[in-house]
């Protein structure tokens, strides 16, 4: 395999496993939100009891 093709598809590679990895991060940070009582206005998503 030619050492462009091999650099190409490690770039490629490399892209896919970042998306992926965003994506997963963006979906859990809004499951911790929506469980903890976000959704509303105001507020970084996290209760204040005292």
């Amino acid at each position: 395999m030619p050492l462009r093709e091999i650099i190409d598809r490690s770039i490629n590679e490399t892209l896919a496993r970042s998306l992926y990895t965003n994506a997963t991060a963006f979906l859990a940070l809004g499951a911790d939100k929506h469980a903890v009582g976000g959704g509303g206005g105001g507020g970084g998503g996290h209760e204040t009891v005292y």
